[in-house]
């Protein structure tokens, strides 16, 4: 029920799920629903933070996973420019919007605001761990304060979507560029 519900959030919006639809294609009763999710507002709550959660764990573990293999600064360097880029990619849009989705939908729903609470919580705390990492081993500046790094580059990358809404790929282009001199300067200390 829960990956159905996703996809139809995915291609429609909340608006795009159908109790009936849902239960048709999974082949279950109204009761599994109740059960497993209390009514549809409680699936589509499931499907709001399972869709924010996904983009946000999978990349901080992906942060913390390649950290744990790096032995050098220079490997580490070439991580955060590969990283970067990854993250800032206009090919990342769709991912963005998914999480701003899921953020707007927890507007008037406390329950489903404190689930994407915890989940960006969560991430932080991964991405805190690959980033001290780095810092533990000497591959970025001692002073850094790392958590609030990867709460402001997280802000960063979510951020970009308000410039993709203009469409001007230009604009993009010269963003991305100040966003990783940005993140340069506070992991290394390089100048602007």
């Amino acid at each position: 029920m829960l990956r159905v519900a996703i996809e139809a959030i995915d291609i429609s919006g909340e608006d795009g799920i159908r109790l009936d639809a849902i239960l048709e294609k999974v082949g279950v009763s109204p009761s599994s629903l109740y059960y497993h999710y209390g009514n549809l507002t409680g699936l589509i709550e499931a499907a709001q933070v399972e869709r924010f959660r996904r983009v946000n764990i999978s990349n901080a573990t992906e942060v913390r996973q390649r950290v744990e293999l790096i032995d050098s600064v220079e490997e580490f360097r070439k991580l955060i420019d590969f990283l970067l880029v990854t993250f800032l990619d206009s090919k990342r849009t769709i991912a963005r919007l998914q999480r701003a989705n899921a953020l707007g939908s927890s507007f008037g729903r406390p329950q489903l605001l404190q689930l994407l609470r915890e989940s960006q919580l969560e991430a932080l705390e991964i991405g805190t761990e690959a980033i001290g990492l780095a810092q533990q081993k000497g591959f970025v500046r001692a002073d850094l304060d790392t958590r609030a790094f990867v709460a402001w580059f997280d802000a960063q990358s979510f951020g970009r979507v308000l410039v993709e809404l203009t469409q001007d790929n230009e604009l993009g282009e010269g963003w991305n560029e100040l966003a990783m001199q940005a993140a340069r300067h506070l992991l290394f200390g390089d100048n602007l």
